[in-house]
């Protein structure tokens, strides 16, 4: 166990490993304490990153995002995708997704309509990102556009790919309403996961790594 970055970034939080495992990216916010009481806010931050054998950080954003909240590098490990997340749960602002290409130092905005998103998702060949909306609303975004999947069932949670790149599946955050897998093509098929997001015992479901269609 080696400590990354207790010495030079004191917030550093949703780290995700390089493709070839020599780097981890990783969000860092400012943080500042609450008045009247104990506990901590974290403020606007930045998206760093630093060799995975330890050394210096590197900021990545520098300020040119606000509320950098979520990081994902792609499979290719030439892009990053970082969620913002403005204002907190009482007042919450819109939400918006970026693409930084590590090798042009460039920033993409890429074109969100709804307000709150959930953690947006890499497919496995870095060519689309999948995200809920509305909490019932499949969003797939591709350099060809956005495709819509309604589900007409509130509260989904998020979305994660299988290892093929052939289905997703989305879980509802409560065990009374129905989760679903949903294939590239758009089908949709309801089914009882037995997951509850708001149990502590409970983590998030893992596809395993030899999947069937249709087979989380």
């Amino acid at each position: 166990e080696r400590n990354l970055t207790g010495d030079q970034l004191a917030y550093a939080v949703f780290p995700s490993w390089s493709p070839d495992e020599s780097q981890i990216v990783f969000v860092s916010n400012l943080i500042q304490r609450r008045n009247g009481g104990g506990g901590i806010d974290p403020l606007d931050g930045d998206i760093y990153i630093v060799p995975a054998n330890g050394g210096p950080v590197r900021d990545v954003t520098q300020n040119r995002i606000f509320e950098d909240w979520w990081v994902q590098w792609s499979p290719d490990g030439e892009r990053l995708l970082i969620l913002s997340s403005p204002g907190d749960w009482s007042a919450p602002a819109k939400s918006n997704l970026y693409l930084l290409d590590l090798a042009s130092d460039e920033i993409e905005k890429i074109p969100v309509d709804e307000w709150q998103l959930s953690l947006p998702f890499w497919s496995p060949d870095g060519m689309k990102i999948a995200y809920v909306t509305g909490g019932d609303t499949i969003n797939i975004w591709s350099n060809l556009g956005l495709r819509i999947v309604p589900l007409g069932s509130d509260g989904l949670s998020f979305v994660t790919w299988s290892p093929d790149g052939r289905d997703m599946l989305v879980p509802s955050i409560a065990r009374s309403t129905p989760s679903y897998v949903v294939d590239v093509d758009g089908n949709v098929t309801p089914i009882e996961l037995g997951y509850d997001s708001m149990s502590g015992a409970n983590g998030p479901p893992i596809w395993g790594g030899i999947t069937s269609p249709g087979t989380p």
